[in-house]
């Protein structure tokens, strides 16, 4: 389950997800055009404000 995953970097996540980087890297600008914060769960959400650079903040 990717909550309970760590994934530091780019490479990270593509591999997580069995991917290339380029694909999660426009999958992540993608989702940063529709809505720049995606809650992951109650108290954390996934923040693409700064891409390439990408956040998990408590209650974004």
């Amino acid at each position: 389950m990717i909550k309970r995953k760590i994934v530091e970097t780019l490479y990270g996540l593509a591999d997580y997800f069995m991917v290339t980087e380029e694909f999660a890297r426009q999958k992540l600008e993608f989702m940063a055009k529709q809505e720049m914060f995606w809650k992951l769960d109650e108290a954390r959400s996934l923040c693409l404000t700064g891409l390439p650079s990408v956040f998990i903040h408590e209650n974004c």
